[in-house]
């Protein structure tokens, strides 16, 4: 690390990791000499601003929050409905009442993660997109160190956003053919389950909803 340089990772590229980079960029252009700092934003399944929740193409996987309350952005709890009124070719009669897609919700996160990622190189503040999986993190010396396939990068802070996590019921019967441990992304089922065949559900909350 350089000197002077301040380097932040961000651990996931879901909603949460986009809520924080936008954040975190209208923080840093407000600082002095933007261009040395630098973060790294790693995102395993290599797609950066919807996703596992907001990645699914069905219109029947609806949020399960109205509209009014899904902005990523804290000091405008209007965003997401401004956004579908004025901006979107989906919804311009939406209420804030609605709920709406997901996949819509999901375009919308890509549109605050791409206007995050143009603010941030305007104001030489440099981003780092790594299609990785971090397995392990350590601090020591003073840094945050995380671990890749590309070995270990060294941060001034990390930060985690890594939504939903697998379930730990029923994780020992991963191998067998027929048992999915999750719903998500929707193929695994839509594709993955012969017309013909009986299906059991484990759970009857929101997944097993969308399921």
């Amino acid at each position: 690390m350089t000197l002077n340089q301040y380097k932040i990772a961000i651990i996931g590229a879901g909603a949460t990791g986009v809520s924080v980079l936008s954040e975190l960029i209208d923080k840093l252009i407000e600082m002095p000499n933007t261009n040395q700092y630098t973060i790294s934003i790693y995102e395993k399944s290599g797609v950066f601003g919807t996703g596992l929740a907001y990645g699914t193409e069905l219109d029947a996987h609806i949020l399960n929050m109205p509209a009014n309350t899904m902005s990523v952005k804290y000091d405008r709890q209007d965003q997401f409905i401004y956004w579908l009124k004025n901006f979107s070719t989906c919804c311009p009669l939406a209420i804030g009442k609605d709920f709406i897609p997901r996949r819509i919700f999901g375009d919308y996160l890509k549109v605050i993660f791409n206007t995050a990622m143009l603010r941030a190189r305007q104001k030489g503040i440099t981003i780092n997109l790594i299609s990785d999986a971090v397995a392990k993190i350590v601090e020591k010396d003073g840094f945050i160190w995380a671990k890749s396939s590309k070995g270990f990068s060294s941060y001034n802070q990390l930060i985690m956003c890594l939504g939903n996590q697998q379930p730990t019921l029923g994780k020992e019967l991963k191998s067998i053919p027929g048992y999915f441990h999750q719903p998500w992304p929707e193929s695994k089922i839509t594709t993955g389950i012969p017309k013909n065949r009986d299906v059991n559900i484990i759970g009857a909350s929101l997944s097993a909803v969308d399921t």
